[in-house]
């Protein structure tokens, strides 16, 4: 039997010199050839005490800390704790409960730990992942150690029941440089495949921001580490974030993985974007964050291939490519839910929502998973759950009205918002969408006399199609192509005050409104003459102040007046000259219009795509 003079003696004999904290340095070759190193600290302070029946942050709040060297970034692979908890008194070892914690992420183990022994003590030795992660050099960690009591002899936290045994205490990280697995290119960037600006907003004011331009690496060829350059950015499992990227070639398909179990090996359950399509255009692109990641610093890897045709087979990590870029940077994945908003778009605008890949291969494509598709500073336009589905490259884009609430052809009143699900892939089978909508808005359609609307329950939705007559001819109608025209909301919500409805359909265009009659649109008959696509314009290059496109349409109105709206940046008119957001295009039979586009003075030039919406 040990008493505790005995265990303090040979404490001492195995870890003296008896320090606060006594830290050794060990280095030898292990882990995919890299240099293995070890840091260890003991505690040598006293006796820990334990709390009854709960971890009380007041009692046993001793830590330890180890801090990794400066200069580059490093990969904790295995954290190895031991120490030693004596039963005194009336207590016995089958009521010790204990845990490790690394403060630094809030982080603690899964389970509670068992230990071995006898004759009063119970040794605790384990290795655990609780501090694995990837670390800017210089980082200290910190683990405390929780232990309590299952049952109460001496009331509150003291030493008299249960104790940790003093210098027993001790942690050991493993640690190697954060070199990743270096992808392979035969000629990287030298023609002009770049990814010239990234960017990944997270959670507050956390954000990466990467305008690199043209500049890429030569040794290695189109691989850039840029885990030291820039902080962990901070972000949420369960939730999407948004950021920007550029690329010099529009032929140029970016991937993203996130190395969340640590191992340098990007496996494929661990991509989160699949071969999007960037170039030469800034695109806000978004990414889904899956609940199954583990907490902590992480490598983030974003690598971009150019291929003539549109990428059919996966990109992997490290595999041999001809042409592209890769980037690495560090993301820090919390479970704890970030403040989130309804994105109130821009009264009288046309807006596009990020674009992300939704698909087995980017594990976003769960049943009961929503992938949301947000503005630039991560508010909320729209959400998909795919169940299963696999519609890759998906994005949306939103109209908000400038005005009273607008009524359609039957004078129904109905949202002042309206919003298309684009995908690469259009599915007919159903899947789920959130709507999200601004409270000001729903009050605004409750206030209108005979809308039907007096809550957010009685928000549906109507589908509405182009089906096309002949040629680039479409008729803009409210029966719906795959069915009754109207889709009833089966669940509701509220995000930060505002709305959000969740209703099954079939992608395609969709506005909100009251009762359960289908929306009727005006019939529009509307032939672009100039561009193969109905309504389309593309803008490039544009400088202020200078026509970009003029486009002829022939349109049918039914006899109403109908207008155009211009995408958001620029300006249309009916004539070169008088510049503003929408014109009138007055009610006739057959006739035909010119209209001028061109960007806004106050924008800085920039090449640019979007839609005039009738």
């Amino acid at each position: 039997m040990f008493s505790e003079e005995d265990w303090d003696n040979l404490v001492q004999t195995f870890f003296m010199p008896k320090l606060p904290v006594f830290l050794t340095l060990l280095l030898f070759l292990t882990i995919n050839g890299y240099t293995q190193s070890t840091l260890t600290a003991t505690y040598t302070l006293a006796d820990l005490p334990t709390s009854y029946n709960v971890y009380d942050p007041g009692c046993s709040n001793a830590t330890l800390s180890v801090t990794l060297p400066a200069g580059g970034s490093y990969q904790v692979t295995n954290t190895s704790v031991e120490y030693a908890i004596q039963a005194l008194g009336g207590g016995n070892r089958s009521e010790q409960r204990s845990q490790l914690v690394l403060q630094n992420t809030n982080t603690a183990e899964a389970a509670e730990a068992s230990g071995t022994g006898g004759a009063g003590f119970q040794s605790y030795s384990r290795n655990t992942t609780v501090g694995n992660g990837i670390y800017p050099g210089g980082t200290t960690l910190n683990f405390l150690l929780r232990v309590k009591r299952t049952v109460e002899v001496t009331p509150g936290c003291n030493t008299s029941v249960q104790k940790v045994i003093n210098s027993s205490w001790i942690i050991t990280i493993t640690y190697i440089p954060a070199y990743s697995n270096i992808p392979i290119y035969t000629n990287g960037c030298s023609m002009g495949d770049s990814i010239s600006y990234f960017s990944l907003k997270g959670t507050g004011s956390s954000v990466i921001y990467n305008p690199s331009g043209s500049n890429c690496n030569t040794s290695p060829i189109g691989y850039s580490d840029y885990t030291t350059l820039f902080a962990p950015v901070n972000i949420v499992k369960g939730e999407c974030f948004t950021g920007f990227m550029k690329t010099g070639s529009n032929d140029n398909y970016a991937t993203i993985w996130i190395d969340a179990n640590d191992n340098n090996q990007f496996e494929d359950n661990e991509r989160i974007l699949d071969n999007l399509q960037i170039g030469t255009v800034k695109k806000l692109y978004s990414i889904y964050i899956p609940s199954t990641m583990l907490t902590g610093i992480h490598r983030l890897r974003v690598r971009m291939i150019y291929t003539p045709l549109r990428a059919v087979h996966l990109t992997h990590a490290n595999n041999s490519y001809s042409r592209g870029e890769t980037e690495d940077y560090l993301v820090n994945i919390s479970s704890t839910p970030s403040a989130r908003q309804v994105a109130p778009g821009t009264p009288g605008a046309f807006l596009l929502s990020s674009e992300t890949t939704i698909s087995t291969s980017s594990n976003n494509n769960a049943i009961g998973t929503w992938v949301m598709l947000m503005d630039s500073i991560n508010r909320y336009i729209v959400g998909i759950d795919a169940g299963g589905l696999n519609t890759y490259a998906t994005k949306a884009k939103f109209y908000t009205h400038n005005g009273p609430p607008r009524m359609d052809y039957n004078s129904t009143y109905y949202l002042d918002r309206n919003i298309q699900v684009i995908s690469q892939y259009q599915n007919l089978n159903y899947f789920n969408i959130r709507f999200f909508f601004l409270n000001a808005e729903l009050t605004a359609l409750i206030s209108q006399p005979g809308s039907g609307v007096t809550s957010v329950f009685d928000i549906n939705c109507t589908k509405t199609c182009r089906i096309p007559l002949s040629g680039n001819s479409y008729y803009q109608t409210e029966e719906d192509n795959f069915g009754s025209g109207i889709s009833f909301s089966f669940g509701f919500g509220l995000l930060a005050g505002d709305r959000y409805i969740d209703v099954q359909v079939k992608g395609d265009n969709f506005f909100l409104h009251g009762g359960t009659i289908p929306l009727i649109q005006n019939p529009i008959n509307v032939r672009n003459v100039v561009s193969t696509n109905v309504n389309k314009l593309n803008f490039a290059n544009t400088v202020c102040d200078g026509i970009s496109e003029a486009q002829t349409f022939i349109y049918y109105t039914n006899g109403v007046s109908i207008k155009a709206y211009a995408p958001d940046n620029f300006e249309i008119a009916l004539q070169d000259g008088g510049y503003t957001s929408r014109v009138t295009l007055q009610p006739t039979t057959i006739t035909g219009h010119t209209i001028y586009v061109r960007m806004k003075p106050s924008v800085v030039p920039d090449s640019a795509d979007g839609e005039i919406i009738l």
